[in-house]
């Protein structure tokens, strides 16, 4: 059966340079990266609870408390039911969304109730020549301190992408990316490239393969979910990494995005099998960074909210189609600043450092 190309994955690392947070699921890698055979809709809830937290306000000298609550749902589906003989390797169109909500338990009169973030897009591929895939995305979302009508907190995001899968398994892409809320450069369309070098080098397939993938349209030499190289590695930007598998149970990876952010996990399958359904535990290092518009401050200026987190849990996979995880952690280098973007801003409040608690539910349908 035809299967979406892989390329595209390369190119959604790139399509979210300085976005929100560096692996954000609200950009185009939400609607570009391959669904499972299988699958039309994918969906997911995570809530996380803060403990109470002493928080200092640059406005004042009374001491604040804090304590946050962080909801995000992000979904896709495949407006395309089913696969077909041709055709589904070019153009497979989807539609996404992605929204995250920040509830602030505070009286510090510099901040606001709550911090909102959600869009909407639709995405498809658009070419395909020579081995090389072209997807488009366009869409829209809302940034707001509050619910109220806001006008500037309305943006609109796109992208284009192009990559290759090459027959050793390497990949290369590159992607024009336009995001009204980023939180670097929000006005400017910004370009970004990676390469993916694979190790062990992709087995040729088999004759009578190849000549099924091309006449089913299929224009990748290799399925990365059935046959997963060791190691992976990435070099680009804004996006570079590595993808680290020692053993069958065990997966690392890291990505760096420039300038500041970075993101590191590691996986193990402690019971089961870990491609299906089973137990097991993780730890992931993160930073993020929530911006939205606020009828408070002045001109286009925006309220940024700034966090790191040491993350560790428990994720069970009951088939493979439901999975749950039930995580702890702890949240430092937290504070809030305004600006246009990051790269000049004014601080707010900093925020002592607090343990949470993460409940996650993800649906594959």
């Amino acid at each position: 059966m035809p299967r979406v190309p892989s390329t595209l994955v390369v190119c959604l690392l790139l399509v979210t340079s300085g976005a929100q947070t560096a692996f954000a699921q609200s950009g185009s890698q939400l609607l570009l990266r391959p669904f499972r055979q299988t699958d039309q809709l994918e969906l997911d809830a995570d809530a996380a609870f803060g403990f109470r937290s002493d928080l200092q306000s640059e406005a004042s000298d009374d001491p604040f408390d804090l304590r946050l609550d962080v909801y995000d749902i992000t979904g896709r589906v495949r407006l395309t039911p089913g696969l077909s003989d041709r055709g589904i390797a070019r153009a497979q169109p989807r539609f996404g969304f992605s929204t995250r909500y920040l509830q602030l338990h505070t009286a510090d009169p510099s901040l606001p109730d709550e911090m909102f973030d959600g869009s909407a897009a639709i995405g498809m591929g658009v070419l395909a020549s020579q081995g090389w895939l072209g997807g488009l995305t366009l869409g829209a979302g809302y940034a707001g301190a509050d619910f109220e009508s806001d006008a500037n907190a309305l943006y609109f995001q796109g992208s284009f992408a192009i990559g290759k899968t090459f027959e050793s398994g390497d990949a290369f892409g590159i992607v024009l990316d336009y995001n009204g809320n980023r939180t670097f450069l929000p006005d400017w369309p910004l370009a970004g490239f990676q390469y993916r070098k694979r190790f062990p080098p992709q087995e040729p397939a088999p004759p009578e393969m190849e000549a099924q993938g091309r006449r089913q349209g299929a224009l990748e030499g290799y399925n990365p979910d059935t046959d997963p190289a060791r190691l992976v590695l990435a070099i680009g930007f804004p996006y570079s990494g590595i993808e680290w598998r020692p053993t069958d149970r065990l997966r690392v990876e890291a990505v760096y995005a420039i300038p500041q952010s970075i993101n590191a996990r590691a996986d193990y399958t402690l019971l089961g099998d870990p491609a299906v359904s089973g137990l097991g535990i993780y730890a992931n290092l993160s930073r993020t960074v929530t911006a939205v518009h606020w009828n408070d401050l002045p001109d286009r200026d925006r309220l940024f909210f700034r966090q790191s987190l040491a993350e560790a849990g428990i994720n069970w996979r009951l088939n493979d189609r439901l999975e749950l995880v039930i995580a702890g952690g702890w949240s430092f280098g937290q504070e809030f600043v305004t600006g246009w973007d990051t790269r000049d801003t004014d601080d707010v409040a900093n925020v002592d450092d607090a343990p949470y608690f993460r409940a996650l539910a993800r649906l594959r349908l």
